[in-house]
């Protein structure tokens, strides 16, 4: 897979792996990652699993869904909501994709920093083909898929 910064121009190259249910391995600038079609990338480290955990009550997709949970991620604690905020059909350079389209929301426990994360899931490459995230300190980024190989 190919990635592309929308704001810079980068391109990064990665390596989807195994798929073990919902769970896709992932390799992304040399880091090996196991996640959610990068939705929740941190959250199969945490503990929080979408087979048969709290993200599979997500299951089926449908518009409104929301699920909230606590997770531990880098001695921290984490308040998130994720929610099927709708679905579009969108177009990036590795093709057009019918995506749900979800949002999470994420506060560190203790502290004011919030974020949120807008991922394009598309179902029928169960992967993310756009992602953006911001946070209440002024960083984020936005990302689209280029070629998946």
């Amino acid at each position: 897979m190919v990635w592309e910064n929308m704001d810079t121009g980068k391109r990064v190259e990665g390596v989807v792996g195994r798929t073990v249910g919902k769970i896709v391995s992932w390799i992304w600038e040399g880091k090996t990652f196991a996640s959610w079609g990068h939705v929740c990338i941190d959250c199969v480290a945490a503990g929080v699993s979408p087979d048969g955990g709290v993200l599979g009550l997500l299951y089926p997709l449908e518009v409104g869904k929301t699920v909230s949970f606590t997770r531990n991620w880098g001695g921290q604690s984490w308040n998130d909501r994720i929610t099927v905020t709708g679905t579009e059909r969108i177009e990036v350079p590795a093709g057009t994709f019918d995506t749900y389209v979800l949002l999470r929301q994420s506060e560190q426990v203790g502290s004011d920093w919030r974020a949120e994360q807008r991922n394009w899931f598309a179902p029928d490459l169960g992967w993310v083909v756009r992602f953006e995230g911001f946070n209440n300190r002024g960083s984020g980024e936005r990302w689209q898929a280029v070629r998946f190989d």
